[in-house]
């Protein structure tokens, strides 16, 4: 017996183009706007530590959904 609901990946795909659309529009002296697109200036990713960021993983979902990232 299945339920009928969608798998989590489809949620992040519908949802995240849209927060990231959300804080794009922002101005950029909103908190969530800075922290969104945050680039850091030194550093290394630790061992175990997080592969993707917010960015990298809207752009995939958009681009797999078929979404100009350029537009």
């Amino acid at each position: 017996m299945e339920a009928n609901t969608i798998s989590i990946e489809a949620m992040v795909m519908q949802n995240q183009p849209r927060w990231a659309g959300h804080c794009v529009r922002m101005s950029e002296n909103r908190l969530p706007r800075q922290v969104l697109f945050a680039q850091l200036t030194h550093g290394v990713r630790t061992r175990g530590g997080q592969r993707k960021r917010f960015e990298d993983s809207a752009k995939h979902y958009m681009k797999k959904g078929q979404i100009d990232i350029n537009a």
